[in-house]
């Protein structure tokens, strides 16, 4: 979850999309590292540790480092005493971790549209020497430009993608793309009501002063059908794609990791 959202939520119980994202990224981890799981994996813009801290307990032969520059004294002190696992260290910043030699997997899990310079940010982590040709990179993004509304202003997002700029993004700093594509379909419907809302409120001047978060205090039951729907979904996208017609989703995703150099 982002520090803002964290800050911003009182309930304990984790919002489905949240749940359903991890099994999205635990599934496309297995599958691009078909049972050879990576052994140094950072999470970059980390939020409050959820994601880190949970493939950790599946992953207890990997080490994990969870990234994220918003992390205050106060945040980082409480992460750190907070953290389960034993395999798993919390930093402010790339630059204070040492001794790592190659880095195989980087999460970047809603983190470059909150970069003004997302192309400077993508070069200059590939400016750290663990971090090479063997490294993947596994991007999520907000998708459909179209579809930025009061959420995206509060969360201080500069902008949401597509697959045609997703990848050109990534492609301009020398990163090479080995699958592209999106998830939750059935979430696009309710973000485009959203939008068309505000957009009437706003020609009426009368667009309200909102946050755009959803404050999420339903049951387990709940919880888990919503999340079982929105994985059904991930996997009839799947399915589709794989058959050659991509669906749009509400979110967009690219694994992809640094060309090899030139000789």
């Amino acid at each position: 979850m982002d520090l803002i959202e964290s800050k911003s939520k009182k309930s304990e119980q984790r919002h489905p999309w949240e749940l359903a994202r991890y099994e999205v990224m635990r599934s496309l981890l297995k599958k691009t590292f078909k049972g050879q799981m990576p052994k140094q994996i950072w999470d970059v813009g980390c939020g409050d540790t959820y994601f880190v801290e949970r493939l950790a307990a599946e992953l207890p032969q990997s080490q994990l480092k969870a990234i994220d520059i918003a992390f205050t004294p106060e945040l980082l002190a409480h992460y750190r005493a907070e953290m389960s696992q034993p395999n798993v260290e919390i930093f402010k910043a790339v630059d204070d971790i040492q001794g790592v030699q190659q880095v195989d997997l980087i999460y970047l899990m809603d983190v470059i549209e909150h970069i003004e310079d997302d192309l400077g940010f993508l070069q200059w982590l590939q400016s750290f020497p663990a971090i090479n040709e063997k490294t993947y990179f596994f991007i999520t993004v907000p998708a459909f430009q179209s579809l930025f509304c009061s959420h995206d202003r509060y969360l201080l997002h500069y902008r949401r993608y597509d697959n045609q700029s997703l990848r050109e993004t990534v492609e301009k700093v020398g990163l090479e793309v080995h699958d592209i594509g999106y998830f939750f379909s059935s979430l696009l419907l309710p973000r485009q009501l959203q939008v068309w809302k505000e957009n009437k409120q706003a020609q009426k001047g009368e667009l309200e002063d909102t946050t755009g978060l959803v404050e999420w205090s339903a049951g387990n039951f709940k919880t888990q059908l919503i999340k079982n729907v929105l994985l059904a979904d991930y996997r009839f996208g799947q399915f589709f794609k794989s058959m050659g017609l991509k669906l749009p989703g509400l979110s967009n995703y690219v694994i992809c990791s640094p060309k090899a150099a030139s000789l």
